[in-house]
């Protein structure tokens, strides 16, 4: 289980930061929950949930909520090569894989600014920092539009391969490792 401060903000703000990217560039996605298609991703050992997965454009979009003003990317430049931008890929590749369909090839991360839950702010940062209401919105978000190459692909189930190999290995030695202390 893993847990942080900026972690628990981006999942309380998930949905407000949806609404700011439908505010801004006019769309409605909402936010996939359980019984939607696509909410939870599977392919080989890899799983997900991506946030937004739109059928008609084959894009996904994944909404990351940045802790304060200090730490928000303000231009694309900012936020590139991201491990946030493999997390789109990987959710790409495994729609392609369950699907059969090549399409899924676009997405995006987009960053939003939206404000920190009182409950959550340090008592030693200064509000304004999280407080977002003198900011328009069309300044608190950028998107990073990602996209999934035949290369990244062929490096992606490389890979897998490696992983599933090395699991396996590390399986055998803990087996083994057990086998020798109950003497079979």
């Amino acid at each position: 289980s893993f847990g942080s401060k900026e972690t628990e903000k981006g999942l309380t703000v998930e949905d407000d930061s949806i609404e700011l990217y439908n505010d801004v560039f006019f769309t409605d996605h909402k936010k996939l929950v359980e019984g939607d298609e696509f909410y939870e991703l599977s392919h080989d050992i890899l799983v997900g949930h991506p946030d937004v997965v739109c059928v008609k454009t084959k894009m996904v979009k994944d909404a990351k909520s940045s802790w304060n003003k200090k730490t928000f990317p303000k231009t694309p430049d900012k936020a590139k090569n991201s491990t946030h931008m493999w997390q789109v890929k990987t959710y790409l590749y495994m729609l392609r894989m369950m699907t059969n369909d090549m399409g899924w090839r676009h997405g995006e991360v987009f960053y939003c600014l939206s404000d920190t839950p009182e409950t959550l702010v340090p008592e030693w940062e200064d509000d304004s920092l999280h407080d977002m209401s003198n900011v328009p919105n069309n300044l608190r978000i950028t998107v990073v539009p990602v996209e999934l190459t035949d290369e990244d692909v062929a490096h992606m189930t490389r890979r897998l391969g490696m992983a599933k190999r090395y699991a396996e290995k590390y399986r055998q030695t803990i087996l083994n490792k057990c086998n020798i202390v109950t003497g079979n």
